[in-house]
């Protein structure tokens, strides 16, 4: 028995999907040369960094990275978006910033910067859309391509080596016999180490041989061992990543398009939250401007004290900028804007909210200059002023996308702060900044108290230089500490001659262990600094 019915139109039958998986590709590239190559890499970097201080290693790891990614994309005719292709730039400057800075922290921020990019070089290198995607999307590539590297594709690219060692043809001999000796390997270390044991002459045997390599340090040889294949295993996972054909989405969509689903929210409401913010961001503005702009006497007249005014307020403000900005952003991807007063109404109010934003940065920048002013400078307060400037770079940067409607390429924009956040404390060199900088205030409030304007001194220092912590800054602040040694004050001068006098004997030290893998600038000028004022340059002073 056969039923009248039609069917069902095919777009209203239910989907179990609505973007099918799409299978992994197989593997094309020649995984013998990437696993040799990434081989290789992994055992520079274990000869390199373990052991030693951070410098010039990591610039040369990177650099060695960059041409081993441009060499077997050579070999493997594999064309990169040339689009993308700027991001080795700043990878190669933030990791020879390493050995330009040797402030710990500095060197951290560099050599995280330095990873970063490389993971993004890796994941975007064949990519034309890898830097113009949002928010959302270029975060969701940057995770994805950090789990394929460090996991999928470096699996992937072993399997396929394995395979492609036992194709016959001229190399697979020689491939048969790289596995039959690293098969050997783990055997012939366990049975050295028990006849070793058994027998001291043999014991004495094996010991000279490996003091003439320069392994007869088992335990830096096992942490080396350790390293250089997790060095390798990233390499791949990076080059396989880089390297690899992708599939192409099987129907591509605008970024409009893609966040057209999400946009909820009328023009009407929006408007209100924007133009909320707006009056309330006013109204803050010209309190800022009649008090805080306005001068010290303003500040004074309300009953505060000038440090007390000037140590409030600047976190705070810099947490408004950043919800402003996430604002700007949500209202962008959830608002639905018809017609061309609503568009237009609502760029208004969003350039105008990024406006008086950057008005609230101007306050929080002048307040942490006044309380740098009444105590000192410090690396966090230096460092807050740098990211208050690039959070305002960031603000206009938005603003002109909004204006000419690519919101999306915010994550760009971001991208580029986030570096030049870094780069501009490698640029100013923080350390010796505050060495400078506070040594010259000690100086100012010392002329003024030997001046008519003494009774001012009270109101804008808080005392006098706090040479203990200024002492523990880097090696980057050694040639600017070096005026200490003049200081008029006998306990600042004692002081300064003890702790440069041993810094000294360490960076000597430092120097003859590492050599010039771990040479680094910071350090070098220290050294030249130190060296060319009399009397430190004794190592037997105390």
């Amino acid at each position: 028995m056969t039923s009248n019915a039609s069917p069902l139109p095919e777009a209203s039958l239910p989907t179990a999907t609505t973007q099918p998986a799409v299978a992994r590709q197989p593997f094309t590239l020649n995984a013998l040369r990437l696993v040799a190559a990434a081989a290789g890499l992994g055992l520079l970097a274990a000869y390199a960094l373990v052991g030693r201080s951070l410098g010039l290693n990591v610039a040369i790891l990177a650099a060695l990275g960059v041409v081993a990614l441009v060499g077997l994309a050579l070999l493997e005719r594999v064309r990169p978006s040339w689009r993308s292709a700027w991001l080795v730039v700043p990878l190669l400057f933030f990791a020879a910033a390493v050995a330009w800075r040797a402030n710990p922290l500095l060197q951290l921020l560099n050599l995280g910067a330095a990873l970063g990019l490389a993971l993004l070089v890796a994941r975007v290198f064949t990519r034309r859309d890898g830097l113009s995607q949002g928010i959302g999307a270029s975060l969701g590539l940057v995770a994805s391509g950090a789990f394929e590297a460090g996991l999928l594709q470096p699996v992937d690219a072993l399997t396929a080596a394995a395979q492609q060692s036992r194709t016959p043809g001229q190399s697979a001999r020689g491939w048969a016999l790289v596995r039959g000796l690293l098969l050997a390997a783990p055997v012939l270390i366990v049975l050295t180490a028990l006849l070793t044991l058994a027998d001291l002459a043999f014991n004495q045997a094996v010991l000279d041989v490996l003091r003439a390599l320069g392994l007869d340090d088992l335990a830096l040889l096992t942490v080396r061992g350790i390293f250089a294949a997790l060095a390798a295993w990233a390499a791949l996972g990076l080059l396989t990543l880089a390297l690899r054909p992708r599939s192409a989405p099987a129907a591509a969509t605008t970024p409009q398009a893609s966040i057209s689903g999400w946009r909820f929210l009328g023009f009407t409401e929006a408007g209100v939250v924007l133009g909320s913010v707006n009056a309330l961001f006013l109204a803050f503005g010209a309190v800022q401007a009649h008090y805080l702009f306005g001068g010290v006497a303003n500040i004074t007249a309300l009953g505060y004290t000038y440090a007390d005014y000037a140590r409030r307020g600047f976190g705070e403000l810099v947490l408004v900028a950043l919800i402003v900005l996430a604002l700007g952003l949500a209202l962008q991807a959830t608002t639905h804007r018809a017609g061309r007063p609503a568009i237009l109404g609502f760029r208004a109010l969003i350039l105008l909210l990024v406006l008086q934003t950057g008005v609230l940065l101007a306050s929080a920048f002048t307040r942490m200059q006044l309380y740098e002013e009444a105590y000192g400078f410090t690396q966090l307060r230096v460092s807050v002023q740098v990211f208050m400037i690039w959070l305002a770079v960031l603000l206009v940067l938005y603003g002109l996308m909004v204006a000419i409607d690519r919101p999306h390429l915010i994550a760009l924009g971001g991208l580029v702060s986030a570096l030049g956040f870094i780069a501009t404390l490698d640029v100013i060199n923080l350390d010796g900044l505050i060495a400078r900088e506070n040594i010259a205030r000690d100086i100012l409030a010392r002329d003024l108290v030997q001046s008519s304007n003494a009774i001012d001194v009270p109101r804008r220092y808080d005392g006098d230089l706090d040479y203990v912590y200024v002492l523990s800054l880097s090696d980057d602040a050694v040639p600017a500490l070096v005026a200490l040694l003049e200081h008029p004050e006998v306990d600042v001068r004692n002081a300064a001659e003890v702790e440069l006098s041993v810094r000294y004997q360490s960076l000597a030290g430092l120097h003859d262990k590492h050599g010039w893998w771990g040479w680094n600038w910071g350090r070098q000028a220290a050294i030249l600094a130190l060296a060319l004022h009399g009397g430190l340059d004794d190592p037997s002073r105390p």
